[in-house]
């Protein structure tokens, strides 16, 4: 026979088992709640640090915006200075910085397309600072495909109309790099089939935005086609009728002249 345990032993066993069960969870919870405040005081400062950086890189936007936009009305002011290299006396509203700064990204790197930078800095600022809930890499995407585009597209239309105006002939409109990829394809392809790679992209990439663009584009193919038919139908048809119809009319010509005559 089995031998019978005391139920004063067990029961103290229990009670002492219990108890280190016990103090062990509450040690573990203690010891959870020290990591999470740990935790929490590390995510405070990543998020007080991203709150800052946010707002730099905001500040950033705007000083670049002003001296892009003060560029298209100081910059032919400024152009002997920049070009000398001299550290004051711009007309600039953001000064000598501001001005070396509008002068590289416009007229060296992508002219009008350079706007756009100062905009994505804005939205990476909204991000940074969790004032707004935003997917960055594709508004990258989009930003960077917009830049290289008007780049060249400003530069293939434009060039020679700057070139040409007085007071506005110191901007590159389509900057260093439209200026070097407008005339890589026109010697290649010539300026008929750079402006059908313009046409075409624009409308790859607005249909990557919208599916509306397809439907539009379908629509207006169908409509061409149709109306070409309809136009070449309606010539045809009239020329039958006249050939058919030409003979009877003309006899009752004759009919109408003889009564008279009569």
């Amino acid at each position: 026979m089995g031998k019978k345990e005391k139920p004063a032993e067990v029961s103290k066993l229990g009670n002492r088992v219990l108890r280190k069960k016990s103090d062990g969870r509450a040690e573990k919870s203690a010891s959870s709640r020290d990591k999470g405040g740990k935790v929490l005081k590390k995510g405070s400062h990543r998020e007080t640090f991203l709150f800052f950086s946010g707002l730099i890189v905001l500040v950033l936007a705007l000083f670049m915006l002003i001296s892009f936009v003060s560029f298209l009305f100081t910059g032919a002011d400024d152009q002997a200075l920049l070009e000398e290299g001299a550290g004051g006396g711009y007309m600039n509203y953001t000064g000598a910085l501001g001005a070396m700064l509008a002068n590289y990204w416009v007229n060296r790197c992508f002219g009008f397309a350079a706007f756009v930078i100062p905009f994505f800095l804005i939205v990476a600022a909204m991000k940074l600072t969790r004032a707004y809930k935003v997917r960055l890499w594709k508004w990258f995407l989009n930003c960077a495909i917009l830049v290289i585009w008007i780049s060249v597209a400003f530069s293939f239309f434009f060039q020679q109309t700057f070139e040409d105006l007085n007071g506005w002939n110191f901007i590159n409109p389509g900057g260093n790099h439209g200026v070097n990829v407008t005339g890589f394809l026109n010697r290649n392809i010539g300026e008929v089939g750079t402006f059908f790679v313009l046409l075409v992209t624009l409308l790859a990439y607005l249909a990557y935005l919208s599916q509306e663009t397809i439907r539009f584009l379908r629509r207006v193919l169908i409509r061409s086609v149709f109306l070409n038919l309809y136009l070449s139908l309606r010539e045809n048809l009239r020329g039958w009728a006249l050939k058919m119809w030409r003979p009877w009319l003309m006899r009752g010509r004759m009919k109408g002249l003889i009564m008279r005559s009569l």
